[in-house]
């Protein structure tokens, strides 16, 4: 049984998949995992998780097999990763375009920036917002709510997701620019040499067979 970890959210991405009204998880990393389970002939699990940060702890606890996940220097600590397959930009959503045209005005202490907790995006963020405040929150959900109730005046997250959210809130404003550009990579275990070697044959076979594309196309993004 290869077990694979993927983050869901309330809209597809690149990095996110989705989860239907009947439980099942769908999107690009379900095809990915799906894809990479078929071809070392075994059966499949793709379990879903409501952040990135969930996915490392889960990995080194031995829960999951492989995963996929944004890179940064501190999980490198805790996980092999493998090669990317998506690199996006990190942005703010502001709740009040007028009040916040950009990461300048953003990055005051009255400022309070909502992200997920454990993740390469809010570690960036804090890097980049230093004099702003931060709430850490487990789930894309979570964060959106505290936006759409004022406890937030900006959301950390990729480009592509903010800009579908952006809809759901008049008078708001997915700022220009960037504060990290996010590489989205297949990642295993720590001291798994044979794991990290089928992963990343993989996912370059996978890119170069145009996979990763058609995965794309079938998600939306």
């Amino acid at each position: 049984m290869l077990r694979v970890g993927v983050v869901y959210a309330p809209e597809p991405s690149a990095f996110f998949a989705i989860r239907t009204a009947d439980g099942g998880l769908h999107g690009v990393t379900v095809d990915l995992a799906e894809a990479f389970a078929r071809t070392l002939n075994v059966p499949g699990e793709v379990l879903g998780f409501s952040g990135s940060g969930q996915l490392v702890d889960a990995l080194e606890q031995g829960q999951l097999d492989v995963a996929f996940m944004p890179v940064d220097d501190e999980r490198r600590k805790h996980v092999n990763f493998g090669p990317e397959y998506y690199v996006v930009e990190s942005t703010c959503l502001v709740r009040d375009a007028a009040a916040v045209p950009d990461f300048a005005a953003l990055n005051d202490a009255r400022m309070t920036v909502v992200g997920l907790a454990e993740t390469t995006t809010i570690r960036a963020a804090q890097k980049a917002l230093p004099a702003a405040q931060f709430k850490a929150v487990s789930s894309v959900s979570a964060a959106l709510e505290l936006l759409k109730t004022g406890d937030a005046d900006a959301v950390a997250l990729s480009r592509d997701v903010l800009e579908l959210y952006q809809t759901r809130f008049p008078g708001s404003r997915v700022l220009d620019g960037a504060f990290h550009a996010i590489k989205v990579a297949i990642a295993v275990p720590k001291e798994k040499p044979v794991a990290l070697k089928a992963a990343s044959d993989f996912l370059e076979q996978a890119k170069s067979s145009g996979f990763v594309e058609a995965a794309f196309r079938r998600a939306g993004v």
